[in-house]
């Protein structure tokens, strides 16, 4: 899909000119490549740039991936406003979920996960204020929601708004990178095949998704006390390593370790 690639190459491209600057490297040019992504023109010379952007590991093992749940969630979500426009009356009220944990209903059940949290609110609307919250575990006479009960902490129903939200549960796991995640990633990347007699950098940036949130729980400090990563750094190609944090961005060299950079 040459659109597709030509589409990341773009976002790994302002990526990789933000570190540029992070790094305080004027660059006299940039050329596109393939393995790593980028050859960068700078004053002492020639630069490989491999970019990525960080992906979390499911939270334990036989999990799904976030993303892959994120995406699951999209799905629902698509499902949710067609069941919506089939029932009207659901059209002005906003619910929001809070999963038990990191699992969401299967397609085939989506239809009667919806018609469970219809006859659930609708004995609500005459009553409703600003925002109520259902806990499908509770002990109201007359609720028997299996599906809810299973997938669901609680819901809260509301009359702003007109979507259907999802709560990330503070059971899910905590949203933040650990030294492994980033051990891992430059294992990933230091195992491909580059030109020899190349420099090469390592650029690692987050994304918009839970899934991809990228920041230091622990920050720099954190990163030094982890042998684990620095070892594998010292193994791998990479003579930089620039991590574009939402807190603030990480460098690593050869020559320093780690260091936390300016905005």
């Amino acid at each position: 899909m040459p659109g597709r690639r030509g589409g990341d190459k773009g976002v790994e491209r302002r990526h990789l000119t933000e570190a540029l600057r992070v790094l305080g490297v004027p660059s006299a040019g940039i050329e596109d490549s393939e393995t790593p992504d980028f050859i960068v023109d700078t004053q002492d010379g020639a630069v490989g740039v491999e970019v990525t952007e960080f992906h979390a590991l499911p939270a334990a093992p036989g999990k799904y991936p976030r993303r892959v749940i994120e995406e699951h969630w999209e799905e629902l979500l698509q499902a949710s406003w067609q069941y919506r426009r089939e029932h009207p009356d659901l059209l002005p009220l906003h619910v929001s979920f809070a999963f038990d944990e990191m699992r969401l209903p299967p397609r085939r059940e989506f239809s009667a996960f919806f018609d469970e949290l219809a006859a659930s609110v609708r004995p609500l609307l005459p009553g409703l204020g600003e925002r109520m919250v259902e806990n499908p575990r509770g002990t109201r006479r007359g609720f028997n929601r299996p599906l809810l009960t299973k997938y669901l902490r609680h819901f809260a129903v509301s009359r702003p708004g007109v979507n259907i939200s999802w709560d990330w549960s503070g059971s899910v796991d905590a949203v933040g990178t650990t030294p492994e995640d980033i051990r891992r990633i430059v294992a990933g990347k230091a195992g491909k095949s580059y030109p020899s007699g190349l420099p090469l950098w390592l650029v690692v940036h987050g994304g918009i998704n839970h899934s991809n949130y990228l920041e230091i729980l622990g920050g720099e400090a954190e990163l030094f006390r982890s042998a684990q990563l620095t070892e594998t750094l010292d193994a791998s190609p990479f003579s930089k390593v620039v991590l574009l944090c939402e807190d603030g961005p990480q460098v690593w060299s050869r020559a320093d370790g780690w260091r936390a950079a300016d905005h």
